[in-house]
């Protein structure tokens, strides 16, 4: 789960935005690449509040694409576990390039780092869903909200393997 949180806000939100696109090359945007991923750091602020740094690489053939208001919810049964928030950042055009991500992740009321324990089993994390949210931006082009819900996090979770 260590690479979870900057390669799934990155697949998830460049799977959607080709979807919304209609002006620029959706080809190029398609060949967008995680090439690498890893949690950098984790470091609690309290026992329900962590600061994450991440790094990616990401392979962008494509032109500049940026990213802003980034939040996500990880649900299970209904019942929510936690939130984070990404700071903005942009992708380069025509470029491979390493960003350096920084995020606020929050357990929710209710959930005790104790409890969380207990989501690790991975007949548990099958039921989890992650709900995510950001404004996108390509190019010099109009600012658009991408909602993704319901998204299951065991299928994330696959795609970082």
């Amino acid at each position: 789960m260590r690479k979870f949180t900057s390669r799934f806000t990155l697949i998830a939100l460049l799977l959607t935005l080709l979807c919304m696109t209609g002006c620029v090359n959706v080809k190029k945007l398609q060949e967008i690449k995680i090439v690498d991923a890893k949690l950098e750091s984790l470091s609690p602020v309290s026992l329900r509040q962590y600061l994450l740094t991440g790094s990616v690489t990401v392979d962008n053939p494509a032109v500049e694409v940026s990213l802003s208001e980034i939040s996500g919810v990880l649900e299970h049964s209904g019942k929510v576990i936690g939130s984070i928030a990404v700071d903005p950042f942009t992708l380069s055009a025509k470029s491979e390039q390493t960003y350096i991500l920084r995020a606020d992740a929050k357990l929710a009321d209710g959930i005790g780092i104790f409890e969380l324990a207990k989501y690790m089993d991975k007949a548990v994390l099958k039921q989890c869903v992650v709900d995510l949210k950001a404004d996108v931006r390509i190019k010099n082009g109009k600012v658009r909200t991408v909602e993704l819900e319901d998204i299951p996090l065991d299928k994330l979770l696959e795609l970082i393997k």
